[in-house]
């Protein structure tokens, strides 16, 4: 893994045959049990493709410790996890409407108790308003930013990553997008 440049865009380069993610022992300002929002920058390389890869994550499924996840599935959709209790699992994904191997994605991911799951993919929207709980489960494990269930690394690139006990608005999470996508994105694409 190195931290590359170019222009103004930093970002991690992750490496997956070498299983590569970065990492930081869990501790009160992470184990999010209310709001939450996380977000990244990523770009997937082609052996990404068809494989389940993690960006943001605070799970492991052994020993029932599920809290948060933003992953890619082998079907390509970019999926948004939470658990109440370390097993039960609430998702929202966008049906890989969005996937490209070399192609960065504004990926931002919102949980509001009881009310939603909300996932957004470089302009589009995605909610699950069904049965949505109340709180995350807090879990013991680690936050890991290129792999997520201590294994599914991630080959490609993560830029900007970041993590607040705060639903933040759709308005706000629109702005962001746009103020940042001329560092990532071809003018075509946004």
């Amino acid at each position: 893994m190195a931290i590359n440049t170019v222009g103004l865009l930093t970002y991690y380069n992750f490496i997956r045959a070498s299983s590569n993610y970065l990492t930081r022992l869990t501790e009160p300002g992470l184990s999010i049990t209310g709001a939450l929002s996380l977000y990244t920058w990523a770009r997937f390389d082609t052996e990404s493709t068809d494989a389940v890869t993690g960006l943001i994550s605070k799970w492991y499924e052994t020993g029932n410790q599920r809290a948060y996840v933003i992953y890619k599935a082998a079907d390509n959709s970019i999926n948004f996890s939470i658990s109440t209790d370390g097993t039960a699992v609430a998702n929202v994904n966008d049906a890989a409407a969005n996937y490209a191997a070399s192609k960065w994605f504004f990926i931002f991911a919102r949980f509001t108790p009881s009310t939603e799951l909300a996932l957004f993919v470089n302009g589009n929207w995605y909610l699950n308003v069904a049965a949505i709980p109340a709180s995350i489960f807090a879990s013991t494990e680690a936050l890991r930013l290129g792999s997520y269930n201590r294994s599914n690394y991630l080959d490609g690139r993560l830029s900007r990553a970041g993590i607040c006990a705060y639903a933040v608005t759709n308005n706000m999470v629109e702005a962001l997008y746009e103020h940042l996508a001329a560092l990532y994105l071809e003018k075509s694409q946004h």
